[in-house]
């Protein structure tokens, strides 16, 4: 006999996980009002309490926030708003310290410290459609870190194909539904007990979700008395189900503000996030840049090599004093491609046209 557990199971164990391993506190249902994509409250607490600001610094910062969601009006208007806010969360913004003083600059997520960060999981979020017909939608999970919405998650039972809990995302960000509250999030999660974890980002198609895999085993924390967003991995043999095993890994505290942070491009018009496979070379490409060391990144056809070398040249530049990256190709197709590559997702690289000229530079 096979049983199925419904999918309020499902998201029941989800959330517990989450809530018990992964230390985020949880809110509960939030089904009982009409949800933005922040939590203003938390948010400025954090803005207050961790980044020093005043009151009024705190509504000038969340207000900016407010502002970019607002400019979301239909699926259309979606990537652009998403753009500016993923560039609001990821990099310093100033706030006014009074007439004739010089701002004051703040995060609105602090990367490089991400204990000093709150995380939250609710579930129910209701949101009102766009569609002005008074009804609703209701995300399964959302995880909210400062308040923000970063993450969504639609999950079904084991005996309805995770395709349709793709689709379902899919479906909240078209006109009429409720894309302004995707303008903040940067991974969109869907699964099954049966089939797993598969992941994407706003107005990614169906085909071209990921499935998250660990290569080297699988690492999350063990359950504590008071969970904390680091704890002390333990052996994977524990969690035989791919679904909450992948969870736990992809969305440990730290491994997702890293993600997020250093992961997620938008390449010509299209957001993309980093596969599994050039999430884990980039971490131990990194560890290499500040160990000197050499190394070799091996990619078979259309695995994502451009896109790894522009994650890894970002990392090199933010984080390596005084350092330069030079990209050396073998014919010149390639070398064009490579170099609209970079163009596209907003960065100015310098191409030799010569040997002269590459002396030169």
């Amino acid at each position: 006999m096979t049983v199925v557990k419904a999918e309020r199971v499902t998201q029941n164990t989800v959330i517990t996980h989450l809530r018990d391993r992964n230390g985020y506190k949880y809110l509960g249902y939030l089904d009982e009002q009409e949800n933005e994509p922040y939590i203003e409250d938390i948010l400025k607490r954090f803005l207050v309490e961790r980044q020093g600001c005043t009151d009024k610094q705190a509504e000038e910062a969340t207000k900016k926030l407010r502002d970019l969601v607002a400019q979301c009006h239909d699926k259309h208007t979606l990537l652009s708003a998403n753009y500016e806010i993923y560039n609001l969360l990821r990099y310093p913004t100033s706030v006014s310290q009074g007439l004739g003083q010089v701002t004051k600059q703040i995060r609105l997520i602090d990367w490089q410290n991400p204990l000093n960060n709150f995380f939250h999981i609710a579930e129910e979020v209701t949101v009102k459609r766009a569609s002005g017909d008074g009804t609703h939608r209701r995300p399964d999970v959302v995880i909210y870190v400062n308040g923000i919405a970063l993450v969504v998650i639609e999950l079904k039972k084991a005996s309805v194909s995770a395709l349709d809990a793709i689709h379902q995302l899919i479906r909240n960000q078209e006109d009429g539904q409720i894309p302004a509250f995707f303008t903040t999030a940067q991974l969109l999660l869907a699964g099954s007990e049966s089939e797993g974890l598969s992941y994407g980002t706003i107005l990614t198609t169906d085909k071209f979700y990921l499935r998250w895999k660990e290569p080297t085993g699988a690492h999350y924390p063990k359950p504590t008395k008071e969970p904390s967003p680091f704890t002390t991995p333990f052996p994977a043999s524990e969690f035989k189900n791919e679904l909450y095993r992948s969870l736990l890994q992809m969305l440990e505290p730290k491994r997702l503000l890293d993600f997020i942070y250093n992961c997620i491009i938008f390449d010509g018009g299209i957001k993309k996030v980093a596969r599994p496979n050039q999430y884990f070379a980039l971490q131990a490409c990194r560890q290499r840049c500040i160990d000197k060391e050499n190394g070799i990144i091996w990619h078979s056809q259309g695995s994502g090599k451009s896109l790894t070398m522009i994650w890894l040249a970002q990392w090199i530049l933010e984080n390596i004093t005084n350092s330069r990256v030079v990209i050396i190709t073998d014919r010149d197709e390639l070398d064009s491609q490579i170099t609209a590559g970079f163009k596209k997702a907003k960065f100015h690289p310098c191409r030799a046209t010569s040997g002269k000229h590459l002396i030169d530079m």
